[in-house]
């Protein structure tokens, strides 16, 4: 196998064992709001919002790079 698809399945692996381990309940307090989730949801919405802002992050700083190329031209 190559390199790209033993890391692949390694980390298909450990969301495997993270999602069967934190499958309890929490319950979450937002002012006057409460509601109760399996513990995975929350994970894997924290998970999703730091993807999202790490490729915005990347996103703005390959723009603002490009723009600082062409402007010393």
């Amino acid at each position: 196998m190559k390199g790209k698809t033993l890391i692949i399945l390694f980390l298909v692996l450990i969301i495997a064992i993270l999602s069967l381990q934190n499958t309890h309940t929490i319950e979450i307090n937002i002012l006057f709001w409460k509601s109760s989730y399996p513990l995975i949801i929350f994970i894997y919405i924290i998970l999703g919002i730091g993807i999202a802002f790490g490729f915005g992050i990347k996103r703005i700083s390959k723009s603002h790079k490009k723009n600082k190329i062409d402007d010393n031209y």
